[in-house]
């Protein structure tokens, strides 16, 4: 700056820099006004072009579906236009045959109305007689071959049994006619099935408020968007009623809004009338308010109108489950959790016709049943989009079979399999222990008789000396079931298993599988709360029941005699006794004819 004349202007140090940092400043806040400036413009342009680019979705979508209608119109015309032409090359076969009949039976009738005067028989010359004509039809085309009959259960005469089409059979469980079948079968089966699943919805089959809350859980699958597909088949029957909260609740749809003819025409008739177009949404919610009602409602209207139709498959996408519904003539459909992936695809079942009952069931031919037969493997419920990644790809899924007759559902359950009794091996011939030579012995009145010598020239009912192994003898079988049983001998030499059987003790349910131990569903979920365990008492098993499961495993008696921490001393004709087992006290005795066993007679 100058202070006079004569004197050098100086330049402020730095003043250049901090004006090109001021300069550049401004710029950059230039710069990023109209960067934001262009984002909102592209944002606003962005939101402009949503509208059109979800119509051009919906167009293109509409297309495809447009051609491939187009594409299956074209299939059926040149079908039935190749039936039409093989029916007229037929026809016009037929037609050549007919005129040369025709034409022949009129020369064979001419010859023998000339044949009969005088004056036609001068004209005829002689002219021999027409050969007969003979009518040969054309040949049509073969007749396809009859399908084979689809599979079918089997019901007993009284309704209480069913088999399979692979020989399984089961036993038909009543339920409540309440309105409310569906719901206990469904809750009974999975109590016996699958239980965990029930208590991860926090679900108790047996509380009475079980089927409404059963209900609610099923029908927020219709509002699930996973389970969009099965809005493309709810509809409400012709004659399924509803109020007019009911119809409210759909928003109204603009065909049944207020002052509109659809709602004049519902509020006379109570039924949504044909001309009313719903879309998904309102369908859904229609859907939803009918599943929801309570099974006694007025008029069968919880439980007889279009949407229990979907109750099967909408268990079996709540649970992850597999549902087969048995019509009473041994008709069958299986719904899955997993969507179909071609449209095409079906049940291995007959097509059970739908009905407007608390067990009606989609026909197999409708999408409906469609969109649930593909039959998978196992997954949890709600999961089969995981399958591969956290649930087991080869996993079996629950099944639950239930037996709809008569408009009522009931539970099938699988009787227990049973494993044949394994037969005893027959008993090799040992050969006899020279007995060391003593003298004769009198035997007078009073006098006791000798004691046959054992292997260590003991009495044969001692126990052996402390720190002696037992003599193992050679192997015998504890396996089979029925009179003769080692678990019916032993129980009986036990006395009722005082003693040995702890009611206290902890059996986990999935042993008792197989056997002809059936949980009830109070117990069920009972043993999911407890870690999959119930004691002895709580099973409520016999001393027989909790016999046999503690000799699941064991092979012989020397390792039952271990698991039960006794002595068993077992007899075979012919031979002397073997004991098994290191238990302190009295051996349990035994006796063991190669096929049965029994309680050893008692010693004198």
């Amino acid at each position: 700056m100058s202070s006079g004349p004569g004197t050098r202007s100086v330049a402020r140090p730095g003043s250049g820099t901090e004006r090109a940092r001021r300069t550049a400043g401004a710029l950059r806040t230039g710069a990023d006004r109209r960067l934001t400036a262009a984002e909102a413009r592209r944002s606003a342009a962005a939101r402009r072009l949503t509208g059109p680019t979800r119509a051009d979705a919906a167009a293109r979508a509409a297309l495809a579906r447009a051609a491939a209608r187009s594409t299956a119109a074209d299939g059926a015309f040149d079908a039935r236009r190749a039936e039409l032409d093989a029916l007229a090359r037929a026809a016009e076969t037929a037609a050549a045959a007919l005129g040369r009949v025709r034409a022949a039976t009129d020369r064979l009738t001419r010859w023998h109305q000339l044949a009969a005067t005088a004056e036609g028989r001068r004209r005829l010359a002689g002219l021999a007689e027409p050969a007969p004509v003979t009518y040969t039809p054309p040949s049509g085309p073969p007749r396809a071959a009859e399908p084979p009959p689809a599979p079918r259960y089997t019901p007993s005469a009284d309704g209480a049994r069913l088999t399979s089409p692979d020989g399984a059979a089961y036993t038909v469980h009543e339920v409540p006619r309440d309105g409310d079948a569906f719901f206990h079968a469904l809750a009974e089966g999975l109590a016996r099935t699958a239980p965990e699943l029930l208590a991860r919805h926090a679900i108790d089959p047996g509380d009475p408020r079980t089927p409404r809350a059963l209900r609610r859980l099923i029908a927020a699958r219709l509002t699930d968007p996973a389970d969009a597909d099965l809005l493309a088949v709810v509809a409400p029957d012709d004659t399924d009623v509803f109020t007019a909260a009911e119809i409210d609740a759909t928003g109204p749809a603009p065909d049944l809004a207020a002052g509109t003819p659809g709602r004049r025409e519902f509020d006379q008739l109570g039924i949504v009338p044909h001309a009313a177009a719903l879309d998904d949404g309102a369908r859904a919610a229609l859907a939803t308010a009918q599943l929801e009602r309570p099974g006694d409602a007025d008029d069968e209207a919880g439980w007889d109108h279009a949407a229990a139709d979907l109750l099967p498959l909408l268990a079996a996408r709540t649970f992850g489950i597999d549902v087969t519904v048995v019509r009473g003539d041994g008709t069958f459909q299986t719904f899955t959790s997993q969507a179909s992936t071609s449209p095409a695809s079906t049940s291995q079942a007959s097509t059970p016709p739908a009905s407007t009952s608390q067990a009606s069931t989609p026909p197999a031919s409708t999408p409906a049943a469609s969109a649930s037969q593909a039959l998978a493997p196992g997954r949890r419920a709600g999961s089969h989009r995981l399958r591969g990644l956290v649930d087991d790809p080869e996993a079996p899924a629950p099944h639950v079979v239930l037996f709809l007759d008569h408009r009522h559902y009931r539970l099938a359950v699988a009787d227990p399999a049973r494993p044949l009794p394994v037969p005893a091996p027959p008993l090799a011939p040992l050969p006899a222990a020279p007995l060391p030579a003593a003298p004769p012995t009198a035997v007078g009145p009073g006098a006791a008789p000798p004691l046959l010598p054992g292997p260590v020239d003991r009495p044969l009912s001692e126990p052996e000396a402390t720190g002696t192994p037992p003599d193992r003898g050679e192997p015998l079988p504890v396996r089979g079931t029925g009179h003769g049983s080692f678990a019916e001998a032993l129980l009986a030499a036990l006395g009722d298993g005082n003693g040995v059987l702890d009611r206290r003790r902890q059996v986990p349910v999935t042993e008792l599988a197989g056997t002809d131990v059936t949980l009830t569903a109070g117990q069920a979920a009972h043993a999911v709360l407890l870690g999959g365990s119930l004691s002895v008492e709580d099973l409520g098993l016999s001393p027989l029941q909790h016999l046999r499961w503690l000799l699941a495993g064991p092979a012989d008696v020397a390792a039952a005699a271990e698991v039960l921490g006794i002595a068993i001393e077992v007899t075979a004709p012919g031979r002397r006794p073997h004991r098994y087992g290191s238990g302190p006290g009295e051996p349990v005795r035994l006796y063991y004819d190669g096929l049965r066993y029994s309680t050893a007679p008692q010693r004198g």
